[in-house]
């Protein structure tokens, strides 16, 4: 399944991708591609996905953009089995501030 996702743009102003929309495109062998549709940019990366609870799943993933490693989390809290909201949290990335957070709307297709 795919996830669209518009963070927003006011939670973390600082944050470089604020307002971004992008497509999480993920396959069964572990990897995914980023399609960041605000500045036309797409990233490869590999995840991890785990149930935290009945309406809760992590992401754990990592990409690299210009050579760089980026290490986030992506906390899903499913509102219907198609949306919700979501929490990204980088710990170490390509693009700074490298420690950073937003939140997400998301849908499921």
């Amino acid at each position: 399944r795919d996830i669209t996702a518009a963070s927003d743009a006011h939670y973390s102003p600082q944050n470089p991708y604020s307002g971004t929309i992008m497509r999480l495109a993920f396959n069964s062998d572990g990897s995914y591609t980023n399609t960041i549709f605000t500045n036309d940019l797409t990233v490869n990366g590999k995840y991890e996905y785990r149930k935290l609870s009945e309406n809760v799943g992590m992401i754990t993933a990592y990409e690299i953009f210009e050579g760089v490693r980026t290490d986030y989390t992506y906390t899903l809290n499913c509102l219907t089995n198609y949306k919700g909201v979501a929490v990204y949290t980088q710990s170490a990335g390509a693009i700074k501030p490298g420690y950073r957070q937003n939140t997400a709307i998301y849908t499921i297709q």
